[in-house]
């Protein structure tokens, strides 16, 4: 997975449109076939703004989990 888009109910106030954004979008676009969550061994993160880093946790249950429990996410440097 090379970089994570937006994410859900992260504050983002300087971005109306993306602030606390409740959407299933990146859900219903998950998995490709025959693959899951779980399948993603790397998250690379190009750089760390928020429009790239969104979706490397979510929340369930009130707690903020890794969204790809099996990633091991690198973030280049420049």
């Amino acid at each position: 997975m090379i970089d994570t888009c937006v994410g859900d109910h992260k504050p983002r106030p300087q971005r109306p449109m993306w602030n606390m954004l409740n959407s299933d979008r990146y859900e219903r676009a998950w998995p490709p076939p025959a693959s899951s969550l779980n399948d993603i061994d790397y998250v690379m993160c190009t750089h760390l703004h928020v429009d790239h880093v969104g979706w490397n946790t979510r929340l369930e249950n009130g707690r903020w989990v890794p969204t790809f429990p099996e990633g091991q996410v690198r973030v280049r440097r420049a």
